[in-house]
This record gives C-alpha cells, sequence and structure tokens, in this order.
C-alpha cells in the first residue's frame, strides 16, 4: 500500500485487518520490511518460527501484505494468492463463506479468493478493495455508498472490475469511502459524499504512500509533506480541503477512527487527533487562509521505528529491529500482551520474535515475522483472527461498544494463523 520509501522494505505487502488500515486494514498501509538505512545489523530470522519444521515450505513465500476491515481480514501473497476470512455478510471476503456468525455468513478459516493474480488489498467496514499483478483495480462487499467504485450502488459478493485502466498502484479503504493511486502518484477517491466512480484528488499533485480510516483520507507528497482530506465533500466544499499534518518528513502513517500514527523519515514516532474531518467536514477552516495544520505529538523520545498502523483506539508498530510493540485501548486484547489493560505507551509484544510487518483491525491485529509466519490476536467474534477458537471475552470487552452487546470473543495473546496447504 505503498510506493517506493525512504526506508526501503523486503516483502511489499497488502493487508486488511481494519478500517485503518489495516491495514491489516483500515485502513491503514504499512511499508514494506526493514530500513535499508538502519546502522544495526538486522536479526537472522524469527526464533519461533525457525523452529517450526511445518512450515518450512511456506517461509519461502513473501507476503504482499494484508488489509483489515473492520471484522475482516485478508492477505495477499507474492505468488499472487489472496485468503480472506471472518465477517461475510457484504460478500466483503469476495468469496464463498459456510461459518454463521451472530446469524450473519463468516468464515472462521482462510478461503482463496477467485484466481486472479493479486499485488495489493486494502479491507473498509464491509467493502474491499484490490490491485491486480495487471495493474487493474476490483472491488467487492458492501456499497450502499458507492464505495466499490463501479458506477453504482449494488452490493458485490465477488470481485468486480473498476474501470479500465492498468496503472494502478495502491488502495486504501476507509469505513465508507476509498483511495486510490496511480503508478504516477496520482490520486483518484469515491464513495461516501462523493461520486460513484474514481475522481481525482488534489489533482497535478504526487503521492508515494495512501491511507484512509473511518471518515478520513490521506496521503504523503513526494517531497514527504502529509495531507489529509475528509470522507467527501459537505455543502461548502470543506472535505475538499486538504490539511496538513506536522511539518514534513513523514515516510508512513495510518489512519485510525479518532487518532492516527506516523513514522518520520528519522525513524520518529508520532500520533494525532483525526479532529475536524468526520463527515466530510473542516473543522478548523479559515476561508481566507485555509485549513490550520494538524498538530502530531512524538511517542516517547527514541528512534529505529519502521513502520505502524492504527486500529479503533490501538497502535501497533515496529522497529528495525524487528520487534513489535502495541498501546492504546485494550478491551478485546488488540494489543496482543494477554491482559485487557490500556497501555498509554508502547509495549513489547512476543518479545524473542522477528517481525517484518503489522496490521490493525477495529479489534483485532495481526503481524507477520521475517520468515513468513502470520499472527493474529484480539476479538474474534466473527471469525476475524481465522480460527475457530472461540473464548470468550472478558466483561469490559464488550463496555462502550456500539457495534457489540454483549457475547464477544477473543484471543489476548497472538496465535499462529497457517494458511492452505503449498501457501
Amino acid at each position: 500500500m505503498e510506493r517506493s520509501m525512504k526506508h526501503k522494505m523486503e516483502n511489499r505487502w497488502s493487508w486488511a485487518l481494519g478500517l485503518v488500515a489495516v491495514a491489516l486494514l483500515a485502513g491503514g498501509c504499512v511499508p514494506e520490511n526493514t530500513s535499508s538505512s538502519s546502522t544495526s545489523p538486522l536479526p537472522a530470522g524469527d526464533k519461533r518460527g525457525n523452529s517450526q519444521g511445518k512450515v518450512k515450505d511456506r517461509n519461502t513465500l513473501r507476503w504482499l501484505g494484508g488489509a483489515g476491515g473492520s471484522q475482516h481480514t485478508l492477505v495477499a501473497l507474492s505468488n499472487g494468492h489472496m485468503y480472506a476470512w471472518g465477517a461475510n455478510g457484504a460478500g466483503q471476503m469476495g468469496t464463498t463463506s459456510s461459518d454463521v456468525c451472530r446469524d450473519k455468513p463468516c468464515s472462521f478459516s482462510p478461503r482463496l479468493v477467485n484466481a486472479t493474480l493479486w499485488a495489493q488489498v486494502a479491507g473498509g467496514k464491509d467493502h474491499t478493495l484490490a490491485v491486480a499483478k495487471d495493474g487493474s483495480l476490483w472491488a467487492w462487499g458492501g456499497n450502499r455508498h458507492g464505495q466499490l467504485g463501479d458506477g453504482t450502488r449494488t452490493r458485490r459478493t465477488e470481485p468486480v472490475r473498476v474501470g479500465t485502466a492498468n496503472d494502478w498502484a495502491n488502495v486504501a479503504a476507509g469505513e465508507n469511502v476509498s483511495l486510490a493511486m496511480t503508478a504516477d502518484g496520482s490520486l483518484f477517491s469515491w464513495g461516501k459524499h462523493q461520486a460513484l466512480a474514481p475522481q481525482p484528488l488534489a489533482a497535478g499533485e504526487h503521492f508515494r504512500f495512501i491511507a484512509a480510516g473511518d471518515h478520513q483520507l490521506l496521503a504523503i507528497r513526494e517531497d514527504g509533506r502529509m495531507f489529509v482530506w475528509g470522507e467527501g465533500c459537505d455543502e461548502d466544499d470543506h472535505g475538499c480541503v486538504a490539511r496538513e499534518v506536522g511539518q514534513g518528513g513523514w515516510s508512513m502513517a495510518a489512519v485510525g477512527d479518532k487518532h492516527s500514527v506516523g513514522v518520520k523519515t528519522d525513524g520518529t514516532l508520532w500520533v494525532w487527533k483525526n479532529e475536524g474531518h468526520e463527515h466530510g467536514h473542516d473543522g478548523d477552516h479559515n476561508r481566507n487562509h485555509g485549513p490550520s495544520a494538524l498538530a502530531a505529538q512524538q511517542i516517547g523520545f527514541e528512534t529505529g521505528w519502521v513502520m505502524a498502523a492504527a486500529g479503533r483506539g490501538h497502535f501497533l508498530a515496529v522497529k528495525a529491529d524487528h520487534s513489535l510493540w502495541a498501546w492504546g485501548s485494550n478491551q478485546a486484547g488488540q494489543l496482543g500482551d494477554g491482559t485487557t489493560q490500556f497501555r498509554a505507551l508502547p509495549v513489547q509484544i512476543m518479545a524473542g520474535t522477528s517481525f517484518s510487518m503489522v496490521g490493525a483491525g477495529g479489534r483485532h491485529s495481526g503481524a507477520v515475522t521475517t520468515n513468513g509466519l502470520l499472527f493474529t490476536w484480539g476479538e474474534n467474534t466473527f471469525g476475524q483472527l481465522g480460527t475457530a477458537e472461540l473464548t470468550p471475552c472478558p466483561a469490559t470487552a464488550d463496555q462502550d461498544d456500539d457495534d457489540h452487546h454483549g457475547g464477544s470473543f477473543c484471543a489476548l495473546t497472538p496465535v499462529e494463523i497457517p494458511l492452505p496447504s503449498g501457501n
């Protein structure tokens, strides 16, 4: 979900865990693997993975990445295969599912998506976007707001092509809005409060990284300056006006529901509030001088951060030494530290294991080790972890959450998720 960056990574991936991501979804788009500018020697591999011969063949595959919808997850592999699991009530998996979660279709295990060779994927609330290896753009799932970009509001349970162009490079999915970037760095958006098909955004500008969250779109320009937009334009066109975040020097970022996280090229980690852009409004807009910039706050004083992901109140990040860290909300165990305690500062997850990528969904998370093992944790009510293990969440998991009304299932520590044989 990003193009060339100062921090070059070994593995390119598109990860659909949540609205941010994910990466793993939403929204959220995560850099590739390790910083080429790091002066520290890189670990030889994941200690846990190296001791498990059963995944030896799978380790030869490089992950292209994953995306995390609010309650569904997708991963694309370098061999072009894509797998999906979790909620499928709107067809967001892009394939059939045989399980039932709260009276709605779902899948507790990875299922192959189409026979197309995929390169990138992003997951929104109940829709999915993907770029095929030939550069074509595809979408499926919920389409009430036109977020699929196929010119209709018709729900699609299988991938449908969006337009005829073959120069798409990356995609990002918000709650009901979509963002895509072409090979030359041009941006296009569509969905809620917008058109039913891709329309230019920031025409004439060239970008190298994109991300999307609940109600916000984000892009980093080739000069390292980062801008955000609302999910659409209100009656005064405020949402169409970009607001800059910080003062440049950005490498990557991920958009959460109320806060976002970013990494600068100097390896520092930052967060900021998504104020003023919900439902396309620009909040601090000044008609004479334009919108004010959003101030970012540094997390700690350490450097060496290379990627980050944002969920619905929780955050994850990976350092150049491949260590994984998490902080924020933790009602469903989405931090993976074995508790449900809120963490104000990053805590290390699975110390001794080396990670190359990370993603965050609504209340679930995922990460891939340097030798290609996938781990997920957090909420599993709709099968979004990719396992049929159903352990009731602590009572706190259903508090202050409009999407859940008791009876949720969680994993408080990372669970390895094997893909079907041969992958």
